[in-house]
């Protein structure tokens, strides 16, 4: 008999729900096939969502498509991000029960899966059909989904009902102040104050006293740095529907460089000085921080309208007063260090070619440090055109020769050489040409050939000019101008100079010179002696 009347008490509730909910049905059935197979093609081919259901259990999944016995649930389809918000929502113990949500009840009726759904109405109010409305503002969604499974489990035994979120609801919140324009967001549920201000904020829009106007008129003021920098979590709240976001004009704005562990802009709060931005905003200096050396480049109230430089030594000036748009830095003390400099071929031109002038590239060294450890570590400005083994170094008055590739490929203790302060490493360009010059037709220069004789750029000049030069001499001079002999390789640089030795040659050129001479000899005793006969 028990068993008679409870079975009719549940096909009764039956029917009051489903005449509660008809028309919710009526409006979203349309959506329902695609709905369903939207979710049975995810389930099967998207391991993500076999993830999920393998960590939440097949509830929430199954209430996406219809049980074979039980009467159609409307659920409209969802895309993957909306099925991700109703998992998170579900999961945190902090969601507030929003307009719009779209909440399922799922229970058993006698040997079957039914399922019911629901709408947050925008007052908060939630249609429960037989068991009445009620009114959900404020109540997370855990405490909701207790209250409704034991109202229903406590009226139908071995029901095992269980509330679940199909959807989420959206609705927006308002940006004004010191914004660029006056702006509406998209918000949900679970979405932070800090969220919606990504890209609403101006350079001197305020982030440490932000104000929240909720729907009912209350103000509250928080701080974004707090809630960011010490992860009180408070200070960036979950929006609520109809929250309006005031920002202000920050008072003082600082900006914090060099050798500080958070480098970065900050807003000061009254009261802050040199030492709180140090210790509290940038988290104290850095190993390499020389703090005697703090500059403050003041672009405000200054009494330069250029802006002043300030010098500033730490800790002595720590409650130094810091005034808005102020830039604070601090020197390094590898800025002390000794410095040499590689000069000429070094460094990478356009697009990452041989450069085509002269550079000069500074390197800090620590004392001690040797010329072969500098150039390994300079070992990538170094190209085709760097002359490495006609290198050599102006220490004061002296020019010290030096073969870098040595130093570079094949470090010996006898090539250790230690930098010295103000050092002037000289790495000549190595052109690829030959010069021929002197008794040739065609004197030039031209591009370098390896394993080439010194014939080949003779022949290139047009060959000995025979009128001038005699027995084919020759002079050959490296890059640094010391000769070489015929049978050594011609190398980059080298300059071949043909003799211009021919005796008829040099008698060509001075035969003018001689006739004239004897020509006005021959003349100056002829005039004479025909003067003489005159008397």
């Amino acid at each position: 008999m028990r068993r008679i009347h409870a079975t009719v008490f549940f096909a009764s509730l039956s029917i009051g729900l489903y005449a509660q909910t008809s028309s919710l049905s009526q409006s979203i059935q349309s959506t329902q096939s695609q709905a369903n197979q939207s979710s049975a093609q995810s389930s099967q081919g998207d391991p993500t969502t076999r993830a999920i259901q393998s960590a939440v259990g097949s509830a929430y999944t199954d209430s996406l498509s219809p049980s074979p016995s039980a009467e159609q649930v409307d659920v409209p389809a969802k895309s993957n991000n909306a099925q991700e918000q109703a998992l998170l929502a579900m999961a945190s113990t902090d969601y507030l029960v929003t307009p719009g949500d779209i909440l399922i009840l799922k229970y058993l009726k006698i040997s079957s899966l039914e399922s019911l759904s629901f709408i947050v109405e925008g007052d908060g109010i939630v249609n429960l059909g037989i068991f009445g409305r009620l009114q959900s503002s404020g109540m997370r969604y855990r405490d909701l989904k207790a209250f409704i499974e034991k109202k229903v489990g406590d009226a139908y035994r071995g029901s095992s009902p269980s509330l679940l979120i199909s959807s989420v609801g959206i609705f927006t919140v308002t940006i004004e102040g010191e914004t660029p324009a006056q702006s509406r967001a998209k918000a949900w549920g679970l979405l932070r104050l800090s969220d919606v201000l990504k890209d609403a904020k101006t350079p001197y829009s305020s982030t440490r006293k932000i104000k929240i106007i909720s729907q009912d008129g209350k103000t509250n003021e928080y701080d974004l740095f707090r809630a960011i920098r010490g992860g009180d979590l408070a200070q960036n709240p979950y929006l609520r529907p109809g929250d309006r976001i005031v920002l202000s004009k920050a008072e003082r704005i600082v900006k914090l460089t060099g050798e500080i562990r958070r480098p970065d802009s900050y807003e000061l709060l009254p009261g802050d000085r040199l030492g709180e931005l140090v210790e509290l905003y940038g988290d104290s200096f850095t190993a390499l921080a020389d703090t005697s050396r703090i500059t403050l480049i003041r672009h405000t109230a200054s009494r330069d309208p250029a802006g002043e430089k300030i010098l500033l030594n730490y800790p002595q000036e720590k409650d130094y007063v810091i005034q808005d748009q102020d830039e604070v830095s601090v020197a390094s003390t590898q800025d002390l260090m000794p410095v040499v400099y590689f000069e000429g071929a070094i460094g990478v031109g356009v697009q990452g070619q041989s450069p085509q002038t002269s550079q000069r590239a500074p390197y800090s060294y620590y004392p001690g440090e040797t010329l072969g450890s500098a150039v390994r570590k300079l070992r990538d400005q170094f190209s085709a055109v760097s002359d490495l083994s006609n290198s050599y170094i102006i220490r004061g008055t002296a020019r010290i020769p030096v073969d870098l590739s040595k130093y570079l490929y094949d470090e010996k203790t006898s090539l250790r050489m230690e930098l010295a302060r103000n050092d002037i490493i000289i790495i000549p360009f190595r052109q690829f040409f030959v010069s021929v010059s002197g008794a040739v037709k065609l004197p030039g220069r031209y591009p370098y050939i390896p394993d080439r004789s010194w014939a080949y750029y003779i022949g290139l000049a047009g060959g000995f000019d025979t009128d001038r030069n005699s027995k084919e001499k020759l002079e050959i001079l490296d890059i640094q101008g010391r000769p070489k002999s015929k049978d050594k390789p011609i190398e980059p640089e080298d300059t071949l100079t043909a003799a211009s030795n021919s005796f008829l040659y040099y008698v060509g050129k001075i035969s003018p010179v001689i006739t004239t001479v004897l020509g006005v000899i021959s003349t100056t005793f002829t005039t004479y002696y025909y003067f003489q006969l005159s008397k």
